[in-house]
């Protein structure tokens, strides 16, 4: 049995525990308020999945939403569903969202929510406070595109309770090994940054000094190799423009021949050495490729995530 399918096991039996169990969620730290954490699970809206996967599926997606302490949510969409274009489907998944797990309280909660689009086949991901940073979308390090890679077999191939089953095992995989490293979100209507302080996401002007400097423990030995290398480039070329001493012009004179009522010869030698110093910038803030992307949904809350085509 593979580690995959040892994994899903794993998952059918906690999604089987979270049914008996369904009535006994309670409020956490991360989600606050109980009323939305019953409202994590999978939303069907055309009937896609079988009673019977969308019962598994839905237990499976509670089940995670309590694993990794952040709301979680799929929705499914048809064909009978129409989107005017791939801003819609974007705007949808934030509001969904929003209903779901961001109502009156005026914060952004901490989540993540997959729709999944069978009518024009723009499937996306929207996240949600500490959801932005754990599925990070920066440049270098787009966990976000890792959950496409993961589902993307199962999402072309229409099995969509497999989908959900991967998204679950990946969405975990990612939380369990924690944020990527000076992770950060720029929010480019306000100019604030959102980035993790130990557990806390914390919104502010700028970013601490310590996001460039986090090669520091590299620092003692690039300056070590530094001095060497320059040491050796100044002894080869010292040694290159060394002068040798050169004989007396008059040791090529015929005396016999020439005669010379002054002999004045004046010898004059100039070197030049030219020497390239290169040096570079590193402008902007380290970590997580240049930072994340988010934008606002319609009710004033930031998310990130990003989108597929299909």
């Amino acid at each position: 049995m593979t580690k995959k399918r040892i994994s899903s096991l794993l998952l059918s039996i906690w999604a089987a525990g979270a049914m008996l169990s369904a009535g006994a969620l309670t409020a956490s730290a991360a989600r606050p308020y109980e009323n939305c954490i019953e409202n994590c699970g999978v939303y069907d809206v055309q009937g896609i999945l079988t009673d019977a996967e969308l019962d598994s599926a839905d237990a499976m997606v509670k089940q995670i939403s309590e694993d990794i302490d952040m709301y979680v949510a799929v929705y499914i969409y048809g064909p009978e569903t129409e989107f005017s274009g791939d801003s819609d489907v974007i705007r949808t998944a934030d509001d969904n969202y929003d209903q779901l797990f961001n109502p009156q309280y005026g914060e952004d909660t901490d989540g993540i929510l997959l729709l999944i689009n069978n009518s024009t086949n723009y499937d996306y991901i929207t996240t949600s406070g500490t959801g932005q940073i754990y599925f990070y979308n920066g440049d270098e390090d787009n966990r976000t595109e890792e959950i496409w890679d993961a589902i993307w077999d199962h999402m072309l191939a229409g099995e969509t309770y497999a989908a959900i089953e991967d998204f679950c095992l990946e969405i975990q995989r990612q939380y369990r090994s924690g944020p990527p490293a000076n992770a950060y979100v720029y929010q480019h209507d306000t100019g604030e940054y959102l980035y993790m302080k130990g557990d806390k996401l914390v919104s502010a002007d700028s970013l601490p000094f310590w996001f460039n400097f986090h090669l520091i423990p590299a620092l003692p030995m690039g300056i070590l190799i530094g001095i060497v290398v320059c040491a050796v480039s100044m002894a080869c070329i010292k040694n290159s423009y060394r002068l040798t001493k050169a004989l007396s012009p008059t040791n090529y004179i015929s005396h016999n021949e020439t005669k010379f009522h002054i002999s004045d010869d004046l010898f004059l030698r100039q070197y030049q050495s030219r020497t390239r110093i290169s040096s570079s910038s590193s402008g902007g803030r380290s970590g997580g490729g240049g930072g994340g992307r988010s934008h606002r949904s319609g009710g004033g809350h930031s998310h990130g995530g990003g989108g597929r085509r299909r």
